[in-house]
């Protein structure tokens, strides 16, 4: 899609709605087949004069082109559209449904009349995934250089002669949704003095693809030998990162995120978290009891709830402010604002208040 007709939403919030809540320059809208080619029986060539107008579709899923040609001279001189290799719409509509997943999709396409997306969804899906990535790493590096700018000119702490700088940094973690099965956390590490988020890392106990090759198995619709040689294709790329359960998911992040801080020519040598040591003991004990930095020994700093990052009360943490379209992403640094500490501040401190009301506060 050229530049000039990129779709330019403004999601609005409810308090503020105008009239209309999306300003788009190249708006989508869903139409029978039928109709159109009814229409298009009311118009004659422009060319020829008489020959009728009939149009064809060639659809790469949602994704169309379409052929208008007249019957009588064959003038196809309307035709300026095609099926792209960018594919938006399947790639935006894989992408506002990610979380509800493969099958919600369909079913939503299945009752307004549309194809499914079969095939190629895990291409759609890995397109999005790699240009949330690019930008991501993007992001944060940008990031990681406000970071170090801020020791060195303002804080006045020179790197060591390896050129790695020795940092405080917040740590915690959330699930992805609450509940009975909790597939996927994420961890995530923030710089104390900047409130700059500079690394996070997304622990999965489960992978789309593998268990729908699994229940194909167990079906016998594939065989063993079916299953494995798919397999050896998909480990690379399988999303399930993580097999043990849900209690060692936050300790897997942190030893992931302190373990390549080095990479990022950083040290996490202050580990501020609140009152639970399991995560900040799993640190001391890599590399065979040296911790993540050998000589260097983690710091843990500890801060009462009130002050906490509190990502669990937000249910998920929002790295990215994905806009609704996968091609482009907000060029905003991940940051943990004043503001939003203070509304956490303050929700907690309702909520005790209301535990002191309700007669529950015994201390």
């Amino acid at each position: 899609m050229p530049n000039a007709k990129k779709k330019k939403l403004y999601v609005l919030c409810k308090e503020n709605k105008p009239e209309s809540a999306v300003v788009v320059d190249e708006e989508y809208v869903i139409q029978r087949k039928n109709d159109s080619e009814e229409v298009m029986t009311q118009f004659a060539c422009g060319k020829c004069l008489v020959g009728e107008i009939k149009i064809s579709f060639e659809q790469r899923d949602l994704d169309c082109k379409i052929d208008v040609v007249c019957d009588e001279c064959g003038n196809d001189e309307l035709n300026d559209s095609e099926v792209t290799d960018d594919a938006p719409v399947n790639n935006t509509t894989v992408y506002s449904n990610m979380e509800n997943g493969y099958d919600d999709m369909n079913r939503f396409l299945g009752n307004m009349s549309m194809g499914p997306i079969e095939d190629e969804y895990y291409h759609y899906a890995a397109v999005v995934t790699d240009t949330v990535s690019v930008k991501a790493a993007s992001v944060l590096q940008s990031s990681i250089n406000d970071v170090k700018k801020r020791y060195s000119q303002q804080l006045k702490v020179a790197p060591d002669k390896d050129g790695v700088y020795n940092i405080r940094v917040f740590f915690d973690w959330s699930f992805y949704k609450e509940g009975p099965k909790k597939m996927f956390a994420i961890g995530v590490v923030i710089d104390a003095e900047t409130g700059l988020v500079i690394d996070y890392e997304t622990v999965s106990r489960y992978c789309e693809q593998c268990t729908k090759k699994r229940n194909a198995l167990t079906t016998d619709t594939i065989n063993k030998n079916e299953f494995d040689a798919w397999f050896t294709q998909h480990k690379d790329e399988c999303m399930k990162n993580y097999a043990g359960n849900t209690t060692g998911m936050e300790t897997a992040a942190a030893m992931k995120l302190f373990g390549r801080s080095l990479d990022r020519k950083l040290r996490y040598k202050v580990f501020i978290s609140d009152g639970d040591n399991t995560t900040y003991h799993a640190l001391c004990r890599m590399n065979g009891g040296e911790g993540p930095y050998g000589n260097v020994k983690v710091e843990k700093e500890q801060v009462m709830c009130d002050y906490n990052v509190g990502y669990k009360e937000s249910n998920v943490v929002t790295l990215l402010g994905f806009p609704n379209s996968p091609t482009t992403i907000t060029n905003t640094h991940l940051e943990l604002t004043h503001s939003k500490r203070q509304m956490l501040t303050n929700k907690r401190k309702r909520k005790r208040d209301e535990l002191v009301v309700n007669g529950a506060d015994h201390t």
